[in-house]
């Protein structure tokens, strides 16, 4: 997933990169929803944690009645 940079990234006392870019776990309901979103893997930097946590809180997904939930995480790459 490739989404634009967020408009102000702060590095705050204390934080450092983990060189990584986010992972985010979350559920795909029936309704297209997602649920349960949470930060598998942190890059280190709590803003851009927050952007791409909400991101993937925000996507709606197709519909797919009778499909069950689809469990799926996805990496976030936040260029500047």
């Amino acid at each position: 997933m490739l989404l634009p940079s967020p408009k102000s990234v702060r590095v705050h006392q204390g934080e450092k990169s983990t060189a990584y870019a986010p992972l985010i776990a979350f559920e795909i309901l029936e309704s297209g929803e997602v649920a349960n979103a949470r930060v598998k893997r942190s890059s280190g930097l709590a803003d851009l944690d927050t952007y791409a946590f909400n991101c993937v809180r925000g996507t709606k997904y197709n519909s797919r009645p009778g499909c069950g939930v689809i469990e799926t995480e996805t990496t976030v790459l936040i260029h500047f």
